[in-house]
């Protein structure tokens, strides 16, 4: 239960210290009873509640170094990888003594998850023709997820990551978005990427119709300062995207 309530907080974006802080005294008092899978959720979810101990999470990388290779699922070896990526910049001593050969195997996992053949979704897949269209981007633009970096949509030559979120990347009926989106995107920031975000309801609410509108739209939520220019009496020139608009009133892309 322990595992589940830190795993939960995590998933959900919850962050409250005080609660957190509990879990973890907690997980301390019976941390040799947790099962691999345990010791990973525990992790994960205190990670992305950034409530971070040193101590305990150097625990939990030594007990889970000393299961047997087959007692840990991809799973946890995957959430092992993604917290010891952020915490061996945010929290080193955290990490200090995972070995390399544990840290090797928590790669190839991660490697070999992010290598398999993936479907984008219709919204992936319209966001990306739509920049290919956009002059400045036409020879940078990979939309192949990348096994390192596991990144929907990249302009290479600026650095610039570009994620594409559906509906499952947030809580339920809410625009709250979930703990494993907010990991992603904290992980490709410490790995030197800037992040653009393009939640669905923002690209949903411009009309499937409105190329120009939607070229627009990209325009301003990834800052390209050039004028796009659609014909000789049409010009698009760079504005600040405003993601709400005043009360009362609706924006261009409404």
């Amino acid at each position: 239960e322990v595992a589940n309530l830190a795993y939960s907080y995590g998933k959900l974006s919850l962050k409250c210290r005080p609660v957190a802080e509990a879990i973890g005294r907690r997980a301390k008092r019976q941390l040799k009873e947790f099962s691999s899978q345990e010791l990973s959720n525990m992790l994960f979810g205190m990670v992305i509640s950034e409530t971070y101990d040193a101590q305990l999470f150097r625990d939990i990388y030594a007990q889970a170094q000393n299961e047997l290779p087959d007692a840990i699922s991809w799973l946890a070896l995957l959430q092992l990888y993604q917290a010891w990526v952020v915490l061996s910049a945010e929290c080193p001593d955290a990490v200090s003594e995972v070995d390399d050969a544990f840290l090797a195997r928590l790669h190839a996992a991660w490697d070999r998850v992010k290598k398999r053949p993936k479907e984008s979704s219709e919204h992936h897949r319209a966001i990306s023709a739509c920049l290919m269209t956009l002059s400045e981007f036409r020879c940078c633009v990979n939309h192949v997820t990348e096994a390192e970096h596991d990144i929907d949509i990249a302009l290479l030559d600026r650095r610039l990551a570009v994620e594409v979120h559906g509906p499952t990347h947030f809580a339920c009926n809410t625009r709250r978005p979930l703990g494993h989106t907010l990991l992603k995107n904290k992980m490709l920031q410490l790995q030197g990427w800037g992040v653009v975000q393009i939640p669905y309801w923002e690209w949903e609410r411009i009309p499937h119709w409105s190329t120009m509108e939607k070229k627009r739209y990209l325009q301003r939520k990834l800052e390209i300062t050039a004028p796009l220019k659609y014909s000789n009496r049409d010009t698009s020139y760079y504005k600040p995207y405003i993601p709400h608009a005043p009360a009362g009133k609706l924006s261009r892309f409404d």
